[in-house]
């Protein structure tokens, strides 16, 4: 995904709150991003920061 608009990030974040609120104790969440893709990273670290929840950021080829 190269592009994410406001209701794209608006249903990420229910999808996530959902996971956290019932599957906490046992979840990993990943985020996949491609190295050149920044904006992806960014938007990443953002919703973590935003959810108060640690999610994996990884490097995809």
């Amino acid at each position: 995904m190269t592009y994410f608009n406001t209701g794209s990030v608006r249903h990420i974040m229910l999808i996530c709150q959902y996971l956290i609120q019932n599957f906490s104790a046992n979840l990993e969440i990943i985020w996949e991003y491609e190295e050149e893709e920044e904006d992806i990273l960014h938007r990443g670290e953002e919703i973590s920061r935003i959810m108060k929840f640690p999610l994996t950021l990884k490097v995809i080829d």
